[in-house]
Parts: C-alpha cells; structure tokens; sequence
C-alpha cells in the first residue's frame, strides 16, 4: 500500500490474515482428506470407530469453514 491508501476502507476480517488462511486450508483441504484416508484405512487396515472418526473430521471440517464463511461475511458487510 502507498501512503495516499485509506486504510479504513479495508475489509475488517475478524480472523487475522495468517489464521484466515491456515484455517482455510485445514478446513477445506486437510480434515476432509484425512476423514476419506481414516476412513479408507480403516477398512482396509481394521483400525477401531471407523465411522465416528470419520464424522468427527467432518464435523471439525464444517465448523471451520463456518468460520471462514462468518469472517467473510463480516469483512463484506463492513465494506457496504
């Protein structure tokens, strides 16, 4: 940014950039692939609670991306 930039004008996220973006990639990228391995893993390996591992990966998936999505959210409403 140059120094003429208005900084207020700025989207007002209220997860930091750094946390907006790791947990985007956890969210959308890496809880759901480690759900599909457990799972996979799982039958192929007999490892215990398949399913309640798999759904709690989701589940913790899920709620990240409301996360993201409610800090977006408020960055696009602070702009109007």
């Amino acid at each position: 940014m140059d120094e003429e930039t208005d900084i207020t004008q700025a989207p007002a996220y209220w997860l930091p950039g750094e946390v907006y973006t790791a947990l985007k990639w956890v969210g959308l990228a890496a809880l759901p692939t480690l759900s599909w391995v457990y799972q996979a893993l799982a039958a192929v390996w007999g490892l215990p609670l398949a399913n309640e591992v798999s759904a709690t990966l989701g589940i913790m998936g899920t709620c990240v991306a409301v996360l993201i999505g409610a800090s977006s959210l408020a960055a696009a409403k602070g702009q109007r």
